[in-house]
């Protein structure tokens, strides 16, 4: 994302939990780390948070002077609420509190925010909820599936969703607003799993097998 910021003449901080070793500089922006007591949002700034989304509350006291906040979280909102595990809707529940908290910090402090909730992100960068899939094709030359595998499900690429943060940072329309994000198309699980195989370099096996036998 500093990158395309770069190129569009933005500047800045880049602000990490550990520090990249030898890294003072990437793309025009500086390199610090979210732990320095010092670093407040410059009157004016626009703040891109990428971290997790139940993880920012605790760091919007910082953004008082900020013109915009542009964060991200997920649309697993929608769907997970009524998970029939209790982890996984614990999970959700922390994720729509610290949305609402963005609000409540918005409102309070009168900073504009816009909240992007993209769909299952993939790319060069961040590639998390795929790499267990390319990890074992890679291994193994094959993804078995819970029978039928039709689970829908829509990729969005990293770039697509830097893209629509630097959108909606410069769009008065999309202040104080959730915005879904999704991919372009919606793929059943099982072809999701196939273009993983052929970007592998691997033949897309794909067997559907009963969810006893996986467990």
């Amino acid at each position: 994302m500093a990158a395309m910021l770069s190129a569009c003449g933005w500047h800045g901080t880049l602000l990490t939990r550990r520090h990249a070793p030898g890294c003072t500089a990437t793309h025009g922006f500086v390199w610090r780390e979210l732990s320095d007591p010092r670093w407040r949002a410059p009157p004016g700034a626009v703040v891109f948070s990428l971290m997790p989304l139940d993880a920012l509350p605790p760091w919007l006291p910082r953004c008082r002077q900020a013109a915009r906040i542009v964060a991200l979280g997920t649309t697993s909102v929608h769907v997970r609420e009524a998970s029939a595990d209790a982890d996984e809707r614990a999970r959700m529940a922390q994720l729509r509190e610290a949305e609402a908290c963005l609000a409540e910090f918005g409102a309070a402090a009168r900073v504009p925010w816009t909240l992007l909730r993209p769909t299952l992100i993939y790319g060069e960068a961040v590639d998390g909820n795929l790499r267990l899939v390319r990890r074992v094709v890679e291994r193994l030359g094959v993804f078995p599936v819970a029978a039928p595998g039709g689970g829908l499900r829509q990729p969005v690429h990293e770039q697509d969703v830097a893209a629509a943060m630097l959108a909606a940072a410069r769009h008065p329309a999309l202040a104080n607003r959730a915005v879904d994000l999704p991919g372009p198309e919606a793929l059943p699980y099982r072809e999701m799993v196939a273009r993983v195989c052929a970007a592998s370099g691997r033949p897309p096996r794909v067997p559907a097998l009963p969810p006893w036998l996986l467990r």
